[in-house]
């Protein structure tokens, strides 16, 4: 009943002849409990901010009682987790030649179509690639933290979000598969790999292996190409990784402006975006926080995002999807609970 909720509240577009955010209390869960709902529009806070704003709201003691209203707590992405600011250019030739190479290898791979670096626009149209409009459909999955740290350990991933993108990849193999719908050519996922600074923002275009059928080979395969993703990237100068993206996502912007993208290559299937959590537990006028889920945006001609959240040693999924071109979403999210069992069984 609250992800129908949810899902309804988020279809709803945010009135701007006031200002660009709402907040809801939602009361009546089990055990006495409420959710809170904060939409806010991405001009006013961005990704990094909003985790800001939300680790001030919230107290780190039971028994703190006063509380700031999420609107009146003070922004300051410069200061996340103490990340020092990106240094001026200590050498612009060798920057932009990196920035050459960079949009050349990845040329090559599309042409060459390989396997291991995922490439946009190669990814295979399919349902995930229907029309956005605006009702959505939300559902949650939630994870221990702790197994998909041992499955990664176990099986030799570059880190979690390898084991986050295989659960994905494998629940949306089995969801298209109900639905014969199945691609041949792997999915692909845009993963976002900077949540400070805009200016060393860059996606990492990963495949899901979703035509294997094997999960160990399904996993190593995604490992692989996150691997390959990340070492792409770290070709690139952290001044120019925005750059980066924005000449990879020129056709598609391009498409967008001339109403050309239902006949434009799909550029990825869905975007997975990994967060971090507060560190210990959170209270708000002392009532323990529980869980903690992400709903992201939709991109145009993407009908799928998920997004994950670190919390009490918990890992929190959230799923949006367009309503009329995945109305079955919560499938995705239980098949995402069967894939991790699956996974633990194969080893």
């Amino acid at each position: 009943e609250l992800g129908v909720l949810v899902s309804r509240l988020h279809s709803q577009l945010l009135d701007m002849e006031r200002p660009p955010w709402e907040c809801f209390l939602i009361e009546g869960l089990e055990g006495n409990g409420f959710a809170l709902y904060i939409k806010v529009h991405r001009a006013l806070l961005d990704v990094a901010g909003g985790a800001e704003v939300l680790y001030t709201f919230l107290a780190q003691s039971k028994g703190d009682s006063e509380i700031t209203p999420p609107w009146h707590c003070c922004i300051d992405a410069d200061s996340i987790n103490d990340v020092p600011q990106i240094e001026a250019w200590e050498d612009p030739v060798a920057a932009a030649t990196g920035l050459g190479k960079a949009i050349t290898r990845l040329v090559g791979a599309g042409i060459r179509r390989d396997r291991t670096l995922a490439v946009p626009y190669r990814a295979p149209r399919t349902a995930l690639n229907g029309p956005v409009n605006r009702q959505r459909r939300f559902a949650t999955q939630r994870y221990d933290q702790k197994t998909v740290s041992e499955l990664t350990r176990k099986l030799g991933g570059c880190d979690d979000t390898v084991t986050l993108l295989y659960l994905c990849g494998s629940a949306l193999r089995r969801f298209l598969k109900e639905f014969n719908a199945l691609p041949d050519e792997p999915l692909v996922a845009a993963v976002p790999q900077s949540r400070v600074y805009l200016s060393d923002f860059s996606l990492a275009f990963v495949s899901l292996a979703s035509d294997e059928a094997d999960p160990l080979a399904r996993y190593a395969a995604v490992d692989k190409s996150y691997r390959a993703a990340l070492a792409h990237l770290a070709d690139v100068a952290p001044e120019l990784r925005m750059a980066y993206s924005l000449a990879a996502s020129a056709p598609f912007i391009a498409s967008q402006a001339a109403g050309a993208q239902p006949w434009m290559p799909a550029m990825f299937n869905l975007s997975f975006i990994n967060m971090p959590g507060p560190i210990g537990k959170r209270y708000l006028a002392g009532a323990e926080l529980v869980a903690l889920h992400n709903l992201s945006l939709l991109m145009p001609g993407t009908a799928l995002a998920v997004t994950s959240n670190y919390y009490d040693d918990a890992v929190s999924i959230g799923l949006i999807g367009a309503r009329d071109t995945l109305p079955h979403l919560q499938r995705v999210a239980v098949y995402m609970g069967l894939a991790l069992e699956q996974l633990e069984a194969s080893i």
